[in-house]
């Protein structure tokens, strides 16, 4: 399998991404993407400390494990876990933790964030309509995004409900928004489709 460190120090948002090409051509059969972390004791809390390192923002760490996770999606490759496993010493108000984009359900704030993505991919068709998106009971968590922040950031004036529906594990479908005419679908996007559109420049650029 492949394992990824994201936000190392010398590293870009580029070399990130360049960097899942270049492993693709081994084939692997799994990854993992970890956001890098500043633990007290460490070298690169060291770099920290003297100002001659930034860790990445958790907004930016989650940007960019995305666009990571969407190109390993694409040509089917699992990513098996982002983020790493919360621990005495890794956790909100640690001591030994002193910087980075740490957060309990990192892989989730990633997948929510793709699916917002999708999302508005699926409503740019429909500006300035009250829409009904309907999705997979098994994703209404990440349709809502932490603390709901997908609907207030996807709503722009709009009227926007969501409700569950019997489609296939990644799809997002739009719907009028009166609840009473939720059968009557205007616009469905897979989530393959939606690969296939969002991670094609990155494709073309990185070779993959």
């Amino acid at each position: 399998g492949a394992q990824l460190m994201v936000g190392l120090p010398g590293d870009s948002e580029e070399k990130d991404l360049r960097s899942v090409g270049e492993l693709l051509s081994y084939h692997p059969d799994m990854a993992r993407i970890y956001p890098v972390l500043v633990l007290r004791g460490t070298e690169l809390a060291d770099l920290t400390f003297q100002n001659e390192y930034e860790p990445l923002s958790l907004g930016d760490a989650v940007r960019i494990s995305g666009r990571m996770f969407a190109l390993f999606s694409y040509v089917s490759v699992p990513v098996i876990r982002m983020g790493l496993q919360p621990t005495d010493e890794i956790s909100f108000g640690s001591d030994t933790l002193i910087g980075g984009p740490f957060h309990p359900s990192f892989g989730y704030l990633v997948k929510s964030d793709l699916k917002r993505k999708q999302m508005e991919m699926l409503l740019r068709e429909y500006p300035n309509v009250d829409c009904r998106i309907l999705a997979p009971k098994k994703e209404l968590p990440l349709v809502f995004g932490d603390h709901s922040e997908n609907m207030s950031l996807l709503k722009q004036g709009r009227q926007l409900a969501v409700s569950e529906a019997e489609l296939p594990l990644g799809t997002v479908a739009l719907a009028p928004y009166d609840k009473k005419k939720k059968q009557e679908i205007l616009a469905v996007l897979t989530w393959q489709d939606f690969l296939e559109n969002y991670t094609k420049q990155d494709r073309s650029i990185y070779c993959i």
